[in-house]
Formats: C-alpha cells, sequence, structure tokens
C-alpha cells in the first residue's frame, strides 16, 4: 500500500489526519509535514490521527507521533490516536506509549456484560 496523509478540517477547529500505509524512516517526515502544516493553518484545539489503513509503524514514525503529541499539548491542543489495527496496537503497547497516544474509550462506548440477574430480576423471583 502507498503512504498516504489526508488532513482534514471537521470544523469548530477540529482536524482528522488519516494515515495510509507504512510510516517508516522514509515517510515519517510527510506526517510531520502534514501535522506542522495544519497546526500552523488551521489552528485547532483538536487533532484525531486515524491509524485504521497503516500497514507498519516504526520507531521513526512512533516518534514523530510522540512529538506532535507533547508539541500539541504545549500548544493546548487535544492530540490522540485512534482506529488502529492490532499490529500497531500491539507496537504501540511494546512501546509504551499506547496510553499515552490513544484515549481509552469513554464508559458511553464500552461493551458491559449484563448480569444474568439484575435487581429486578431478583423481585420476581422472589415469592410475594
Amino acid at each position: 500500500m502507498t503512504f498516504a496523509v489526508d488532513v482534514a478540517d471537521l470544523g469548530g477547529r477540529q482536524i482528522l489526519v488519516t494515515v495510509s500505509g507504512e510510516i517508516d524512516y522514509a515517510t515519517a517526515p510527510d506526517l510531520r509535514a502534514a501535522i506542522s502544516e495544519a497546526i500552523d493553518q488551521l489552528s485547532p484545539t483538536r487533532i484525531r490521527v486515524d491509524l485504521a489503513r497503516v500497514t507498519l509503524l516504526d520507531s521513526t514514525g512512533i516518534g514523530i507521533l510522540v512529538v506532535a503529541y507533547r508539541i500539541s499539548r504545549q500548544m493546548g491542543i487535544d492530540f490522540s490516536v485512534h482506529n488502529q489495527n492490532a499490529l500497531v496496537d500491539r507496537v504501540l503497547t511494546a512501546v509504551g506509549v499506547r496510553d499515552l497516544l490513544c484515549p481509552p474509550t469513554p464508559p458511553s462506548q464500552q461493551l458491559v456484560p449484563r448480569s444474568r440477574s439484575t435487581l429486578s430480576d431478583r423481585a420476581e423471583d422472589s415469592p410475594v
């Protein structure tokens, strides 16, 4: 897959950076340039990086994401990475930056197993 990076202005000073292909030594500078240009031109308050179509993420790419995160934070910009596939997620976890770059899933979006017996079920089961 050919490397590509797309920056979309979502309005409300939010941008979405969608990356596809391999983020490595050869392509990481393009990602850095796209994020820097977006910050300079759009003055966002939130940057989301979508990695769903990334097939490889090496240490140079991780470094770009971490530096972008830190610079963004210094500028008061909310920066996060989303939609990484299992391979990219394992790399981020192994390097120890997953918790830094990827926000936890909000409780409203987490799957919560339902108990077999809820309070109302117990009330129905008990004799009156």
